[in-house]
């Protein structure tokens, strides 16, 4: 897949856009709340969260963890290639793949990318937003602008993957939502002021553009219940989800003008 021209529009115009501080919580509903700093919420299935939490052991980043080979073919609800590995691998597997998918595009088009602090949380951590994220964490991924962190709980993932109406493949997706913000972030769609729903929408977007290219991968029989897949999603959430990965265009994820919003 080529990468779109779109990006050096949107890299060009709004590189020097700031975007600090916003903690950005997939689970996904897009809807948003403010703690302080802009959140942007996906929900995952209820889930107790522990209320104490400090920086230190039981975070895993990418670069703790051994190389994994990356994911390929897959049957309804498992990728393949990840059979039999623990829910931290695949995590590492799935944050590796999307993130080197990403760079590879942005490096095509001669664009610097940032990549993202990947964490893989098994115990109590903060991030630069000052959001505590915990192993049973009640959002299945956090992004946050300030220290540009995936946060990956999990024992959250574990239960959407084990659950049989997720499983890898939305996991996956799930994953990638939080990378969807972090190159809304970079490019400087996703900024002060900026509708939060319609950054929702784009991040969603941005990760069925993604999935997309996984198609060899797995086989849902049916790309809607795919994203449907996703806990809690909204309507709205499937079209976004949907129109990236039926267009697989980068300029049908972000508005004209680098505004956030998808762009049937």
């Amino acid at each position: 897949m080529k990468l779109w021209g779109m990006v050096l529009v949107l890299v060009a115009a709004l590189a020097a856009a700031g975007c600090g501080g916003k903690k950005h919580k997939t689970a996904s509903t897009g809807t948003t709340t403010p703690s302080g700093k802009k959140v942007k919420q996906f929900k995952a299935p209820s889930r107790p969260q522990p209320a104490t939490a400090t920086k230190k052991p039981g975070i895993k980043t990418l670069a703790a963890l051994p190389k994994p080979k990356k994911p390929h073919h897959g049957t309804a609800a498992r990728l393949r290639g990840v059979e039999g590995l623990s829910v931290e691998q695949k995590l590492a597997v799935f944050a590796n793949d999307t993130g080197g998918w990403w760079q590879s595009q942005f490096t095509q088009a001669g664009v610097q990318f940032t990549p993202a602090n990947v964490n893989i949380v098994t115990a109590p951590i903060q991030n630069g937003c000052g959001s505590t994220i915990t192993p049973h964490y009640k959002y299945v991924s956090e992004y946050c602008d300030a220290d540009h962190s995936v946060s990956l709980p999990v024992q959250t993932l574990n239960t959407i993957d084990q659950d049989p109406k997720y499983g890898d493949p939305v996991v996956a997706a799930d994953v990638a939502v939080s990378f969807g913000f972090h190159v809304l972030t970079i490019i400087g769609v996703n900024k002060s002021g900026a509708d939060q729903a319609a950054v929702t929408d784009s991040a969603l977007c941005l990760s069925g553009l993604y999935m997309s290219t996984l198609q060899d991968r797995f086989d849902t029989g049916d790309i809607d219940k795919l994203a449907a897949g996703f806990p809690d999603s909204s309507s709205a959430s499937v079209n976004a989800f949907v129109v990236g990965f039926r267009s697989a265009n980068f300029s049908k994820c972000v508005r004209p003008g680098g505004q956030p919003g998808i762009n049937p």
